[in-house]
């Protein structure tokens, strides 16, 4: 069944992945983002275990590298890699930009913050393993809890939503589920989540960024996860304007690229969030204010 797999379907991965490396608490905060691909190295190793993007059975996607890629260029395969598919054992020679490295265990520990719903779930399904115990918070209605049960070991999935959570459980009676206000319930978190390897966030994935910066730095310092992914609009545009003012050329080009002097950019970020959370208390006690002083013209 050599390539007919691959060359079965059109190619709908014309969207590829880069990433924005920062450095903060010990973490690699990276962004996925689409781009050319350059950290997926064009370089594989035999035996190596990897991802092949399909666009179907998007479950079936791990492989191992058999062969390197092919630099003859008479060579039927040039510029492919053979892999070997774990479901079925068929083989394939697949373009590189198609393949995906699963997560380096021996990497230091990393944030992941992706912009789309589809890069949380490949994200998923690229960086977790059946070793894995795998927490994630705003589980919502559960589509990416299923596919994250699938490819991690154990599964603890939290929502703020009683009517969400009630929903998943029904839908869902093998995977773990809990109701829980995350920000409220930190030490109940902490308890929880003890010997979390990978964590997973998407908190309504385009909310404002004081709570998730919250959760991201408790999670950094207390879970300790090896690996975060977070899914959020506002962090990721955040990440792109910092590159932009630094002058930073070709975004989207490359996979892989350095923020300009991350620890103080994610310190700004949290004052911001601080300076915000004292804004709106402002706010909220001159709004109190005038409400006591029309009681008392009344």
């Amino acid at each position: 069944s050599t390539s007919m797999r691959e060359r079965s379907h059109p190619d709908p991965f014309e969207d590829y992945v880069y990433e924005l490396r920062v450095d903060h608490a010990a973490y690699s905060l990276l962004m996925h983002k689409n781009g050319t691909p350059d950290l997926v190295s064009h370089t594989f190793e035999v035996g190596e275990e990897v991802f092949v993007k399909l666009s179907r059975d998007k479950n079936t996607g791990r492989a191992v590298v058999l062969a390197p890629v092919i630099n003859d260029p008479d060579h039927k395969y040039f510029g492919r890699v053979l892999v070997q598919y774990h479901d079925n054992q068929s083989t394939c020679h697949v373009r590189p930009r198609r393949i995906l490295k699963i997560g380096d265990e021996a990497a230091a520990p990393r944030v992941l913050i992706c912009e789309k719903t589809c890069e949380f779930r490949r994200l998923g399904r690229v960086q977790l393993s059946k070793e894995d115990f795998c927490v994630e918070l705003g589980c919502s209605w559960g589509e990416a809890s299923n596919l994250l049960h699938q490819h991690s070991g154990r599964l603890l999935c939290i929502d703020i939503s009683h009517e969400a959570i009630a929903s998943c459980r029904k839908r869902y009676p093998q995977i773990h589920f809990e109701q829980m206000d995350c920000l409220q319930s930190l030490d109940v978190l902490s308890k929880a989540a003890a010997g979390c390897t990978k964590l997973f966030v998407d908190l309504g994935g385009n909310r404002e960024l004081d709570p998730l910066i919250e959760i991201l730095n408790f999670a950094q310092k207390t879970i300790r996860p090896r690996t975060i992914v977070v899914k959020n609009e506002a962090l990721y545009r955040k990440a792109l304007d910092r590159l932009r003012s630094f002058g930073t050329q070709d975004i989207g080009k490359y996979q892989s690229y350095q923020i300009p002097e991350s620890s103080m950019w994610w310190r700004e970020l949290g004052q911001d969030s601080i300076r915000h959370d004292e804004s709106c208390e402002k706010r909220e006690r001159v709004a109190d204010r005038d409400e006591e002083v029309e009681r008392h013209c009344k």
